[in-house]
């Protein structure tokens, strides 16, 4: 399962809340009154009469913890198991159904009243009939890699030798050159959670200034460059033709990496099913470059379809340039038997209905096909109007003739 680290990216069932709370706990409380409301999360990928064991953490709140595991199986939602769950660490084991095409695990309570809660950390669902202590799951160790960047930083050390860093200390700012001394560099990645990581300190520069230091590319092309009109200053090499980065990434930043995923969920009002096929840059930032989706949502009012593109300027990712992303979300409704199409962000949409054609606008109905007739609100030609055998006609000179046509 995904995210148990962090229940607040769970889904969530109607007027259920989930919040951090202390010692990795996390209080899941609600306004319903009865029956049982919980967190959940599916699982697409589980194996019909494969034995699997869930386990975690519960502590008793107004309400102890109440677990239930779900499977769907030809359009119903099937409970496989419900139980309530003691204090401290939990172990529940079971199989999966013949024909289960998903499995749903529920962490919540049973309330009495408005505003009971309880809670749970750390679960963890794995195969087989053993409970293990708690790892984040595969995926979710991918995805923090990079995507949890918060700043990346160059820092250099005038150092009295070649060999070892001595007699300075460490900046952002690139110092100027001392004839007998050595500039080194290394980069500080920092995550959002505040941990830092940084490469190996390496000399840049010698004694003689072997790396000359400028905001103008240099004439003399046997040294490296160190351009100081890019913040921060960027090492730069002739390659014979052109200055280049030293150690320039672009190119594996732009390998990218193509993603499929799909998410079926279910809840009282609604089944909504998703399907996205995303390209990542293939690298450490994990980037989202591109991603699109469709989903098909059913209610008890009709059917929904929405299908959504969204794409980032390539460039911007290997520049390390602010995202910029262009994002277009398109639908298909099915209510109360008409068919509607729209485009998020756009005020027209078409409404077909079995006995009309409708053209809207900001939601106000402007033409429409009914009955073998067109009636527009107001109308604009671009060249001719043929009304029949006649026609207006606009004339080389400017005016406009109202004539017979002949065949």
């Amino acid at each position: 399962m995904l995210n148990t680290a962090d229940l607040t990216k769970w889904h969530r069932e109607g007027n259920v809340t989930v919040i951090k709370d202390s010692n990795g706990y996390f209080k899941v409380s609600t306004t319903n009154t009865s029956s049982w409301w919980s967190t959940y999360w599916y699982i697409t990928s589980a194996t019909a009469g494969q034995t699997y064991t869930l386990s975690g953490y519960s502590k008793k709140g107004t309400k102890v913890g109440h677990v239930v595991v779900r499977y769907y199986k030809s359009g119903v939602n099937n409970i496989l198991l419900q139980k309530d769950v003691s204090e401290g660490y939990f172990t529940i084991k079971f199989t999966v159904p013949s024909g289960a095409e998903t499995i749903t695990v529920y962490l919540g309570l049973s309330p009495t009243a408005s505003g009971d809660y309880t809670y749970f950390k750390l679960p963890k669902l794995e195969l087989g009939d053993k409970a293990t202590d708690w790892t984040p799951a595969p995926e979710d160790v991918n995805s923090a890699i990079g995507l949890n960047v918060s700043a990346v930083d160059i820092y250099y050390y005038l150092s009295t030798s070649a060999t070892g860093l001595a007699g300075g200390s460490w900046n952002t700012k690139a110092p100027t050159w001392v004839n007998g001394k050595y500039i080194w560099q290394k980069t500080v990645t920092t995550l959002a959670n505040g941990i830092k990581t940084e490469t190996t300190p390496v000399c840049i520069t010698g004694a003689n200034n072997t790396a000359i230091q400028s905001n103008t590319e240099p004439v003399d092309k046997t040294l490296m460059w160190l351009d100081t009109s890019a913040e921060p200053p960027i090492l730069k090499r002739w390659n014979g033709t052109a200055w280049v980065v030293v150690n320039d990434i672009t190119n594996t930043i732009n390998l990218l990496e193509q993603r499929f995923t799909a998410d079926i969920s279910t809840s009282e009002k609604n089944i909504k099913q998703t399907l996205t096929e995303s390209y990542y840059t293939k690298d450490a930032t994990d980037s989202l470059v591109s991603s699109v989706s469709s989903s098909w949502e059913h209610t008890a009012k009709g059917f929904e379809m929405q299908f959504d593109n969204i794409s980032k300027n390539l460039g911007d990712v290997s520049n390390n340039a602010d995202t910029r992303f262009q994002e277009i979300s398109k639908y298909i409704r099915f209510v109360d038997g008409n068919i509607v199409l729209g485009e998020a962000g756009s005020e027209l949409i078409l409404k077909i209905a079995n006995d009309r054609i409708s053209f809207l606008q900001n939601n106000t109905e402007v033409a429409y096909f009914s009955n073998r007739k067109l009636y527009v609100t107001d109308g604009e030609y671009t060249n001719s109007l043929q009304l029949g055998k006649f026609a207006f006609i606009p004339r080389s000179n400017g005016n406009l003739s109202f004539k017979k046509i002949v065949d």
